[in-house]
């Protein structure tokens, strides 16, 4: 008897744990309609590897917070969390705008794909739309981007529109671009300081 007990605890203990370690994102804020796989989302939910996130409108959004501290904010549109490591977060955007705020930190990678790119993160603060075509705005420190024609890092103020097989040009971010991107870190209560 005191073995079945025993092999119980552990039982249960093993599938407490598991279940811990699945969830990878916590949600921290969410206005609108928030779903996953048809079932409305809630403050404080966890995102398991794997799981979708779908904002429906363009007054909806979710901000997401991982276990390594990095936050992303979809806002009508969709996201899949696709690789949860503990040293590695990779989110696949369908469609629609991210926003995302990776802090310095060497020990953890932060990558974002696209159906045209794929996206590493460096301690920085980005917003991201994706259509037919991938948009890039980097508001502080840099990403490379990623396409099947090489490989580009975008600075502080500079954005690029880039589409599977076309070439990669960065520019200067236009102002009326940079306010969105303030506008959206802006529900994240994060501010980017103006162009300069």
């Amino acid at each position: 008897m005191m073995k079945l007990v025993t092999i119980l605890i552990q039982l249960a203990l093993f599938i407490f744990s598991a279940k811990v370690l699945a969830e990878e994102a916590k949600i921290i804020l969410l206005k609108g309609e928030v779903t996953s796989s048809g079932k409305r989302l809630s403050k404080n939910d966890w995102i398991k590897e794997g799981q979708e996130v779908v904002a429906v409108g363009k007054k909806s959004f979710a901000q997401l917070k991982f276990k390594s501290g990095s936050t992303v904010l979809i806002k009508d549109g969709k996201i899949i969390l696709k690789v949860m490591k503990s040293k590695q977060n990779l989110v696949y955007l369908i469609k629609g705008t991210l926003f995302a705020n990776k802090e310095s930190d060497a020990k953890n990678k932060f990558n974002v794909k696209t159906k045209s790119a794929s996206m590493a993160v460096r301690g920085t603060k980005f917003y991201l739309f994706e259509d037919a075509k991938t948009y890039l705005c980097v508001c502080s420190g840099t990403v490379a981007i990623k396409n099947k024609n090489g490989v580009l890092n975008v600075h502080k103020y500079e954005d690029i529109h880039v589409s599977k097989k076309g070439a990669l040009k960065k520019t200067r971010a236009p102002e009326k671009m940079w306010k969105m991107a303030q506008e959206g870190f802006a529900l994240m209560n994060i501010k980017i300081d103006n162009q300069k």
